[in-house]
């Protein structure tokens, strides 16, 4: 569920939702992920899962989610409670808090990978709030360039600072 969230950067009612069948297509060696009216703003978003995560995500299919089942019914949602249940959207967001702590040390949430991923494409490529846009599932660019522009001149100017002790330490400048 976290790769999910890193790679695809849903939001945590997306990821929480997915339905085998209605979101999580399987067809043969390929797996995509479709969102066609469940995202916020209603635009759609298509993911093929990709290679190296298909040995993982075919375990989790195919041995632990029929043993999280058990003998309940399936109910079709992706990610299955210890009691059989389909994950509540709370139970995700304590999924990726206990991740956090354990792993990095503090909270984690998935709109964190959201913000992380359009930041990084703003910093590498300021031009690029259109292909953040798309990526986050934002019909246009406002957002993005309200929000994750800031973060990409915070950067910008973090590197020019840089660049500029850099320079007057060669040059002997005192700034």
């Amino acid at each position: 569920m976290i790769a999910f969230a890193v790679l695809f950067a849903l939001r945590r009612k997306n990821l929480q939702e997915i339905q085998r069948g209605e979101h999580l297509l399987e067809n043969g060696s390929t797996t995509r992920l479709l969102f066609e009216t469940s995202v916020k703003n209603g635009t759609s978003l298509l993911f093929d899962i990709p290679d190296w995560m298909m040995n993982r995500f075919t375990k989790y299919i195919k041995v632990h989610r029929p043993c999280l089942l058990g003998k309940r019914p399936d109910h079709l949602g992706l990610w299955v409670s210890r009691r059989g249940t389909h994950l509540s959207p709370v139970t995700v967001a304590q999924i990726f808090n206990k991740f956090g702590i354990e792993r990095l040390g503090r909270q984690f949430n998935c709109h964190l990978m959201r913000h992380a991923m359009a930041s990084t494409i703003i910093i590498r490529n300021p031009g690029d709030s259109d292909l953040a846009a798309a990526a986050l599932g934002h019909k246009g660019t406002d957002m993005v360039e309200q929000v994750y522009s800031k973060s990409a001149s915070v950067e910008l100017s973090k590197l020019w600072q840089r660049k500029r002790r850099r320079r007057t330490r060669y040059f002997g400048v005192k700034s």
